[in-house]
């Protein structure tokens, strides 16, 4: 490790890179965890917690992670970690997954979103409204206008 990247340079330059993207890819909490970079919720697809994947493959409850190797067999049909460990190969494969399901996930995602964005704008609306500000600052807020 004589001639490796220093952890800080790898992790803000892997930082840099990920930065208002989707990242791809399966127990990505473990990679994250290890790199200590927290990346927005929205922004990851993570197959090994995507339900719809175990539920295709028919393996496993609800809680129960399944492995990418599992999953890779039964619905890609391929076998992947044989022998040696090859991040290129599991990477193909988390890809793949997530092709498969692409569009329902994303969908899912957008009416999760809009969902709750009618709910936060109409919780912050109620809220701004007139009826919840003292009248004292009301008065004062209409003088200044009025100036």
């Amino acid at each position: 490790m004589i001639q490796a990247i220093p952890f800080e340079c790898a992790q803000n330059q892997i930082r840099n890179v990920i930065k208002g993207k989707v990242v791809v890819g399966h127990a990505l909490h473990n990679d994250f965890k290890v790199l200590h970079i927290e990346h927005p919720r929205h922004d990851v697809r993570d197959t090994a917690k995507y339900k719809h994947l175990r539920d295709l493959a028919k393996l496993g409850d609800e809680y129960q992670a399944i492995s990418l190797k599992q999953l890779s067999y039964h619905l890609l049909g391929r076998r992947i970690q044989i022998g040696e460990h090859c991040s290129i190969e599991d990477s193909k494969a988390a890809m793949d997954l997530f092709k498969l399901v692409q569009t329902g996930w994303e969908t899912s995602l957008q009416n999760c979103k809009s969902d709750t964005s009618d709910q936060n704008s109409s919780e912050e609306a109620s809220f701004l409204d007139d009826e919840y500000w003292p009248d004292e600052l009301l008065k004062d807020d209409a003088a200044n206008v009025s100036k």
